[in-house]
């Protein structure tokens, strides 16, 4: 894990900065009470931002409420009152009581004063039904009005391909493989996106600072370092590649590939280095004959689809492999395939993107959403350009299929995260060289989280309830630290984070021990059972397959039930890989658990002490 990331979770910031506010708040400062009665509204939002977001630990959150409430009732001023709606929505660790009448109306005035966060926070309210009856019409109504505010910066056409959106869009969890530890974690990660590495490889040293060009993960966007670090990679990559443009199974042979693909993805944007077609047409091809990756393809078949849309751009070293033009002409997307003078090499990189998965190409074959009926609002990716997806928001808008419609317009407004979150801020507190501020990360978290970010509620959650270790109990600091954890992870599940679910259901089971006084949360089996059950009817999973073949064993939360319990163990023994650590601890305890069932079901062994006469005695031994 991330050094950084392990010195966040152990320092425990949330107890450090957001304490007891009992324990502050006898330390009343009589400027405060002089500002508000002198009615200086300029000074009281001044105190108010100070206490909340400078240097003073820890933080007094009633002082910085009471400064906000003066100037929202005196002014008409929409930071004040957003803040008041994140303060009341989320409670603040605690430090106010959690109010959400008061968030709610306090949200609805910032958003009709035209603060953009604020209508995003208010869409989520509506969209998850926080505070308030799930309405999926008004949660669409204020997500498109936030989308239409954007539209003329993600409509601009000076970048080919759309504008580039940076992604902060991490969990906390992400530098350790997920929520539960690599290769276990049932949501993937942005930030360790370098399975396919070995440690010490030619390229592993150089392709992670390319990230940089996404923003993705804790790096810094910066194009011109993302250039120079393709470059280095691929030429440190293809001096030592024993045959570097044939097709390879080996590592290091599809980075380079990758960073070739990208490397032509800059050119032709001009991003890092000055625009120049050649020499993106020359990438791109290289790339899609260096390696036969569908990453590599989704990337430059599609920017290849781009290049020859370009006016008096053509080159006959750029054409599409002719297997691609036989099959693009059998599924009626181009004609007259034995051409090369009128071939349409667009259309035959563009069906390439889209069959190794880029759903931005669908938009360039099928211009005319509404002849697809079929396409799901699943299909809008992290990455993808969200401009794309309007026009099948607007569809399934007219024809009143208002909760898809609100979740794509939701999609499409948290895809400008500079623009409508403090994600990039937030993360740039956490990583500042000088003057490291994790108190202003967790603001900006609880931020993000009352917008409906998922990452920040994933990231919240594990703040207050950790997973410390793979068999250790779960530990809360009180009761109401508990509640809220349960609250943020309850949310992120909602949002189809998996992991969240399957972390619900193991919370549900083992129970929590508060560690402020000692108490024990009993377990409730029947909410880990119903939540491992609806786990698994969105997505199939080992550990709830295994949890649950345990509990029909044990008889806990639901009767007792052998038969039952061994399709479940069957059923996690048959989807699963053994893989690394984390995973086989599982398949340790279910090959136990299998036989020890067996000895129950065929035995009638019950008592571990017995079982070595009753073997003897037995013909089945």
């Amino acid at each position: 894990m991330d050094q950084r990331f392990h010195e966040f979770l152990e320092e425990s910031p949330i107890q450090k900065y957001f304490p007891d506010q009992a324990d502050v708040d006898d330390q009343t400062l009589p400027e405060i009470r002089k500002v508000i009665s002198e009615n200086d509204a300029e000074l009281a939002y001044a105190l108010a931002e100070e206490h909340l977001f400078g240097m003073t630990y820890p933080k007094n959150v009633s002082w910085a409420v009471a400064c906000y409430e003066h100037v929202a009732t005196t002014t008409r001023n929409a930071s004040a009152n957003f803040m008041l709606g994140v303060i009341y929505g989320s409670g603040l660790f605690g430090q106010v009581e959690m109010d959400h009448s008061k968030a709610l109306v306090h949200y609805t005035i910032a958003s009709e004063l035209g603060d953009r966060r604020a209508t995003m926070a208010l869409a989520y309210r509506f969209y998850a039904g926080i505070g308030t009856p799930r309405d999926y019409v008004r949660a669409m109504m204020y997500y498109r009005s936030v989308v239409e505010d954007l539209i003329p910066f993600l409509a601009s056409d000076s970048d080919i391909g759309g504008q580039h959106l940076p992604d902060y869009k991490i969990r906390l969890s992400d530098a350790g493989g997920g929520l539960y530890g690599e290769g276990a974690s049932l949501i993937s990660s942005s930030y360790t996106n370098f399975e396919d590495l070995e440690d010490g490889s030619i390229a592993s040293e150089h392709f992670s600072d390319s990230m940089r060009y996404y923003a993705q993960g804790l790096y810094s966007h910066s194009l011109e370092e993302a250039y120079n670090c393709f470059n280095t990679a691929m030429n440190s990559g293809t001096s030592h590649a024993s045959d570097p443009l044939s097709l390879s199974d080996d590592p290091s042979v599809r980075v380079i590939g990758r960073c070739v693909a990208h490397l032509g993805h800059l050119y032709l944007r001009g991003e890092g280095c000055e625009r120049n077609y050649t020499k993106a047409g020359d990438f791109l091809s290289a790339a899609l004959n260096l390696v036969d990756d569908p990453s590599v393809v989704r990337r430059a078949a599609y920017d290849l689809g781009l290049l020859f849309k370009i006016d008096g751009v053509n080159s006959a070293e750029w054409l599409p492999p002719k297997e691609a033009v036989r099959a693009a002409f059998d599924n009626k997307f181009i004609s007259n395939p034995d051409n090369p003078n009128s071939l349409d090499s667009s259309k035959v990189f563009f069906y390439m993107a889209q069959l190794a998965g880029n759903m931005e190409a669908i938009v360039e074959l099928f211009p005319n959403w509404i002849s697809m009926r079929d396409i799901s609002p699943q299909v809008v990716r992290r990455g993808s350009n969200p401009y794309h997806w309007l026009t099948l928001a607007q569809y399934h808008e007219q024809n009143l299929d208002i909760a898809n419609a609100a979740y794509l317009y939701k999609r499409i407004a948290e895809s400008v995260e500079e623009e409508t979150s403090p994600l990039k801020w937030t993360w740039y507190q956490f990583t500042r060289k000088i003057g490291r501020r994790y108190d202003l990360s967790l603001i900006g978290l609880t931020i993000a989280a009352e917008q409906g970010y998922e990452s920040a509620q994933s990231s919240l959650g594990q703040l207050l309830l950790p997973i410390k270790s793979f068999f250790q109990d779960l530990e809360a600091e009180c009761k109401e630290t508990y509640l809220l954890a349960l609250n943020y992870f309850s949310r992120a599940a909602d949002q189809a984070n998996y992991d969240a679910m399957l972390f619900l259901g193991d919370v549900y089971y083992k129970g929590v021990t508060i560690t402020s006084d000692g108490t024990k949360i009993p377990p409730d089996y029947r909410k880990a059972g119903d939540m491992y059950h609806e786990l698994l009817q969105r997505k199939e999973c080992v550990q709830a397959y295994f949890n649950l073949g345990y509990m029909y064993e044990l008889g806990r939360g639901f009767s007792q039930d052998f038969h039952l319990a061994k399709r479940f163990y069957d059923m996690a023994d048959e989807l699963g890989e053994k893989s690394d650590d984390p995973k086989n601890k599982a398949y340790f305890l279910l090959a136990f658990a299998k036989a020890k069932l067996w000895l129950k079901m065929h035995l009638g062994i019950h008592n571990w002490f017995e079982w070595v006469p009753k073997l003897m005695r037995s013909d089945d031994l």
